[in-house]
């Protein structure tokens, strides 16, 4: 049956229906997405801690529905996502980490992602359609600021923060391959690869996310 789990990723069940998915020509679903950037958590925490010699990368993964949840019905509402790092297995100090994911759902029909990079108090969107993320950008930042507040770990100044639309980054010739590409990014930049992949890719790296 559809709804069949074929595949679990350190608790993050995958169904049939959403295995399928990653065929090509097929959009990626959030649980596809959440499954995959669970295995890469796993990675860092395993085998690139050991092969790098350190203990951890300090990287952390929001869920593909953390932004949509943030600006519910089109307003920005903290109270919906302020308990997300307090307790539980999201628990986290956000400005420790050496890099934020947060894929973003654009209105059911187009993913992207942006990364924050604490140290260097920035925060980058990639966007595999070249759209512009100013308003992601400045959501995110608002966020971070009354994490900080709220938490009370860390003194954030916002104007001290750079906001980067990566246009340069890579995009996709189709309308299927974005959740990929979202995929592909966070592969990039967690292992410290160049950003040079291609739509032609993109076979060939759903075949890979369906092997881990």
């Amino acid at each position: 049956a559809s709804n069949d789990v074929v595949a679990t990723v350190s608790n993050a069940e995958i169904t049939r229906k959403s295995f399928k998915r990653l065929r090509p020509g097929k959009w990626l679903d959030d649980e596809i997405i959440n499954a995959y950037l669970k295995s890469l958590k796993v990675r860092n925490e395993t085998v690139l801690c050991k092969t790098k010699g350190r203990s951890n990368l300090a990287v952390y993964f929001h869920k593909t529905y953390f932004y949509t949840k943030l600006t519910e019905g089109g307003r920005y509402t903290y109270s919906n996502v302020r308990t997300w790092t307090k307790r539980g297995p999201g628990k986290c100090d956000l400005f420790s980490q050496s890099m934020i994911f947060i894929p973003i759902n654009i209105e059911g029909q187009h993913w992207a992602l942006s990364v924050v990079f604490p140290t260097k108090k920035k925060i980058v969107y990639y966007d595999s359609l070249g759209l512009d993320g100013l308003r992601v950008l400045k959501n995110l930042r608002r966020y971070l600021s009354d994490e900080a507040r709220d938490k009370g770990s860390y003194t954030m100044n916002t104007s001290e923060w750079s906001l980067v639309n990566k246009k340069s980054a890579p995009r996709q010739n189709n309308q299927s391959d974005c959740g990929a590409f979202v995929c592909a990014y966070c592969a990039c930049l967690l292992f410290g690869w160049k950003l040079t992949f291609t739509s032609k890719s993109m076979s060939t790296f759903r075949k890979k996310i369906a092997l881990e």
